[in-house]
């Protein structure tokens, strides 16, 4: 409700950067207000050497006649009787400046679920989730690394119970999913920690886990922002996506507090998961406080709206870029897949440049090749689903790293610790698997050891693990509450679920759903391009940065647009960039063509011949050995002419001055 006072001819420099392209906001450069009294009591004086209070950032209007917009001012300097240097964040700059490094826990602080005061309580929640959709958590199994051991264990381990609550089978988790689903550890259990058989509580090894769209709308709302709704909020299999924890001892105190299982990590860091993993923005509305997400490849595909023609001042200069560059997408860390003892690979080129016939699963999202063994078909596993997107080797790369962790799918017949990396399965095999996320957290509890009791105590930990923001999507089973996790859009039977997995590669992954429109015209346009402008007020408050504007019919995403506030207003260079794609045409080769699923396989047929030890030295198989052989894919062309035969490998043995060869064909 006051003005601050200004210098005669004061003037604005604003840089509106699109967010898409860069990595700050709308902002002024920094300028200097006058040290007068009114100032000063307006900015609670920031000049004063012995002032105690911190210098907070404060909404104010910015008015010049048709131009009103509400902006954040930070004070970055003060000098008694000379000047205060303050900048100026309007829309995106003024929403990204107010979050600077502010921890998820502090949104949250102490809450908990209402009504939760025992473990009967939140053992009672905790299986209502299975059945009934709650807006802020889910439930279902993952696996962790079993307390000083090889082995894995669950949480939330889920078994089929008859109508009385008994458990039907224990000796394997997840092996029937039918019937009514509980957890196992609604009951005391026993385990094995340091050779010591230790009971452990009922309520030990539950946690739900926060759903994503929930953890959104509190972050918008903790700043005074209401989000839009959007199809990556509301839609499945967005609207049940959630952020795992692993911690193992959530509800073992009969509360539920959210600060237990939301990921140690900034807003920032969530909103950032958002933006490069989906390739969108959030734009705010400072009038309105709303935010709505807007998707590249849906600003890629829209018509220019607005029209700047008749604002130009200059001839057009185009830049050409001595080099095109191509889209990286990958995650700051990953959890290692415990069945693997490959060295990960740097990208999905580096995977195909050392196996060509790789295959990508599509029930785990994790990378195969078939091979043959003994006559034996095999299922090798080469890599986990999270490999980094990449699909030529350049240097001249746009690199787009996700601050989030990437878990794993296993398979939960394999959780004897073995690290054995061979599964003698059919490519269609149909195992149930689960998310693996490392080692289990313990915030609440540890297991304390005495000469009377070896029963879990309860008491406060200090040997906690970061949890890491880890993404997944949630299913029912077989539609009465057995919940699975999964980064696939596939359900462990290999029926299409939805559209869309978390995994960088493949052909329903994120980079052929939201970066191919960026990536094309990373190899093909985007071109630098000056132009000076002269906009009217009306166009200075109303053009959105994320937007393409029209320049003689031709259409540019803006870059950095550049006007003035206040004073003598002149024509300012902004910088555009392109949007045609210029010849000739350079365009990532389809996901389902690098990663095709197999619509032919080899099948192994053994054949044995006797021959004589004269005839085997003067036969080809002489001295050959039996070898694991990983052929290429059969294709239709090869079948088109009939029997597609490749002899492969060759055995030998003697036995009783006979030779039998067995030849191993694929067919």
């Amino acid at each position: 409700g006051k003005s601050l006072q200004l210098e005669p001819d004061t003037q604005l420099d604003i840089e509106r950067t699109n967010p898409f392209f860069n990595e700050y906001g709308e902002q002024s450069l920094p300028v200097s207000l006058p040290d007068t009294f009114e100032n000063r009591i307006i900015i609670n004086n920031p000049q004063l050497a012995g002032h105690k209070i911190k210098q907070i950032q404060r909404m104010v209007s910015i008015c010049d006649n048709e131009y009103l917009m509400q902006s954040n001012m930070a004070i970055l300097s003060a000098q008694e009787n000379d000047a205060i240097s303050a900048s100026f964040y309007m829309n995106e700059g003024s929403f990204y400046s107010k979050m600077p490094a502010t921890q998820l826990s502090k949104i949250f602080g102490s809450e908990t679920i209402p009504g939760i005061t025992t473990i009967e309580n939140a053992l009672a929640f905790c299986k209502s989730l299975l059945t009934q959709n709650d807006e802020r958590l889910t439930i279902f199994p993952i696996a962790i690394d079993a307390e000083e051991s090889d082995t894995k264990t669950w949480i939330n381990r889920l078994e089929s119970m008859d109508s009385q609550g008994v458990i039907q089978n224990e000796s394997m988790p997840l092996n029937t999913l039918t019937g009514t689903p509980g957890f196992y550890n609604s009951f005391n259990r026993s385990t094995t920690v340091n050779e010591k058989s230790v009971t452990v509580p009922a309520g030990f090894y539950i946690s739900p886990f926060i759903k994503a769209t929930y953890l959104l709308k509190r972050i918008f709302s903790y700043f005074g922002y209401t989000i839009e709704d959007s199809m990556i909020l509301s839609e499945e299999p967005f609207s049940k996506m959630v952020f795992l924890n692993q911690t193992m001892d959530t509800i073992v105190n009969g509360r539920i507090c959210f600060s237990d299982i939301v990921p140690t990590c900034t807003c920032d860091d969530i909103l950032n998961i958002y933006r490069i993993k989906f390739n969108c923005e959030f734009i705010p509305d400072e009038v309105q406080k709303t935010v709505k997400i807007s998707f590249f490849r849906e600003a890629a595909q829209a018509k220019a709206k607005v029209d700047l023609t008749n604002r130009l001042t200059s001839k057009i200069k185009l830049n050409f870029p001595e080099t095109y560059k191509q889209v990286k997408l990958s995650s700051s860390s990953v959890v290692s897949d415990p069945s693997i003892t490959l060295t990960d690979f740097e990208s999905s080129y580096a995977l195909l440049q050392k196996y060509p016939n790789t295959l990508l699963n599509r029930i785990d999202q994790n990378f195969y090749r078939i091979g043959f063994s003994n006559g034996v078909k095999i299922l090798e596993k080469l890599s986990a689903g999270s490999v980094p997107y990449q699909v030529e080797a350049t240097n001249d790369i746009d690199d787009k790293v996700s601050p989030d962790c990437i878990p794993v799918m296993v398979d939960t017949s394999r959780f004897s610790g073995s690290t054995d990396k061979v599964y003698t399965r059919q490519w269609g095999f149909h195992y149930v698997p689960v998310i693996y996320v490392g080692k289990a957290n313990n915030l609440n509890s540890k297991i304390i050891y005495n000469e009377i009791s070896t029963d879990a105590d309860t008491s406060v930990s200090t040997d906690t693990v970061k949890q890491e923001p880890m993404l997944a999507f949630s299913y029912d089973a077989n539609g009465s509450g057995f919940l699975l996790g999964t980064l696939s859009n596939y359900d462990y039977k290999g029926s299409r679920l939805w559209d869309y997995s978390l995994c960088y590669n493949g052909p329903d992954g994120l980079f052929e759903k939201f970066y191919r429109e960026y990536d094309n015209l990373l190899r093909n346009s985007l071109h630098g391009t000056q132009v000076k402008l002269l906009l009217s007020k009306s166009e200075m408050q109303s053009i959105p940065a994320h937007e393409k504007i029209l320049l003689k019919g031709h259409e540019y995403f803006i870059n950095i647009l550049k006007f003035q506030i206040g004073g003598n207003q002149e024509p300012i260079e902004s910088e555009l960039l392109t949007t045609q794609l210029f010849e000739p045409l350079d365009n990532a080769i389809l996901e389902n063509e690098r990663f095709p699923y197999p619509a032919f396989y080899w099948k192994s047929i053994l054949e044995q011949r006797t021959l004589t030890e004269a005839e085997y030295n003067a036969s080809e198989y002489k001295g050959k050995t039996y070898e694991t052989i990983y052929p290429a894919h059969p294709t239709q062309a090869g079948i088109t002419y009939g029997i597609y035969r490749n002899a492969i490998s060759f055995m030998s043995t003697y036995v009783l001055n006979t030779w039998t060869i067995i030849s191993c064909a694929n067919v």
